[in-house]
């Protein structure tokens, strides 16, 4: 393969396919074209997790007030902190898990650090939820001027509509991200290495 590919699953944790309010039933399927990508192309993979603001001393304002909200599911997460990890089929190809107390990972010093030190050439984006943490997270690629490579099979969210109108809205800026399936983004990789040689 050419380019130097990296990828990022955003959030895929179990918590997403336990935690029954926050459950996503195609969670799994993201997990299992994320893996899949990881192998075929043997790059390293960069997961985040979410956790809860108190985790890192946010006790006021807006974070505390969501927290409050899902009170539930971070009692949960503090009995059963397995909830937080990545699901199996990510867990053993994570080089670092990251955690992540905002929506867009770039949010995180070491995060924002690690990805650039790879000097990824693409950035390849997973995770849930496609309208939230993966936008967010896309956003902050794109501010760094990475190329960004959304993998639109590798991704989930609660509602079909917001998936879909957040696939549009990152459709009008070919410049800076495509979407592309893991089949897709297989192809275009093997094409570049069969040129370059």
């Amino acid at each position: 393969m050419s380019g130097n590919p990296l990828l990022v699953a955003v959030d895929v944790q179990r918590l997403y396919r336990d935690f029954a309010p926050w459950a996503l039933p195609t969670v799994g399927a993201v997990a299992h074209a994320a893996a899949r990508l990881a192998d075929a192309l043997a790059c390293p993979v960069l997961c985040t997790r979410t956790v809860f603001p108190s985790a890192h001393g946010i006790v006021d304002g807006p974070w505390r007030r969501y927290e409050e909200r899902w009170r539930e599911l971070a009692d949960d997460a503090s009995a059963d902190p397995a909830l937080l990890a990545p699901l199996p089929e990510l867990a053993n190809r994570c080089r670092t898990v990251f955690d992540k107390h905002t929506y867009s990972a770039f949010e995180d010093p070491a995060f924002e650090r690690a990805v650039l030190g790879f000097h990824p050439d693409p950035l390849l984006i997973t995770g849930v939820e496609t309208d939230i943490c993966v936008l967010a997270t896309v956003f902050g690629a794109i501010d760094r001027n990475l190329p960004v490579w959304l993998v639109t099979d590798a991704v989930a969210g609660p509602d079909p509509r917001g998936e879909r109108g957040t696939l549009a809205t990152l459709a009008r800026m070919p410049e800076q991200v495509r979407l592309l399936s893991s089949d897709d983004v297989l192809e275009a990789l093997a094409g570049e290495a069969g040129s370059a040689s």
